[in-house]
């Protein structure tokens, strides 16, 4: 992908999200396009983040109905999955496709996909 799309996509990014037309963001001084483009992505992570946690909450609500041991509290879950107030540093280095497919399956707490494939959960 080249810068120009790059550029084009945040320029598309912030007039959805401010309903302006290109003539309105030609004549913009660039120092403030830049800053409304930051500005915009800032917004779209926190908008997706919000998602994530409603998302998240569900799935806390559920497990917790059906928990035989204690549960975090929604918010060490939500951390423990990177889209809480705070960020965990991940201490695991992944070098290979096949170590990034086990890590996932560590953090969802899955059985290892061969397992699955051999149960004929996953074909």
């Amino acid at each position: 992908m080249e810068d120009s799309d790059t550029l084009y996509r945040a320029i598309d990014r912030v007039q959805k999200r401010y309903k302006w037309t290109d003539e309105y963001i030609v004549e913009m001084p660039y120092s403030r396009l830049l800053q409304l483009m930051v500005d915009t992505a800032l917004w779209e992570t926190e908008k997706s983040r919000e998602e994530y946690r409603k998302q998240a909450f569900l799935t806390w609500r559920i497990e917790g109905m059906f928990a035989t041991e204690t549960i975090p509290t929604f918010e060490e879950y939500c951390n423990e999955f990177g889209f809480g107030d705070v960020q965990v540093e991940n201490e695991t280095e992944i070098t290979s496709s096949q170590e990034a497919l086990d890590y996932i399956d560590e953090l969802f707490n899955c059985a290892p996909l061969k397992d699955r494939e051999e149960d004929g959960i996953v074909k």
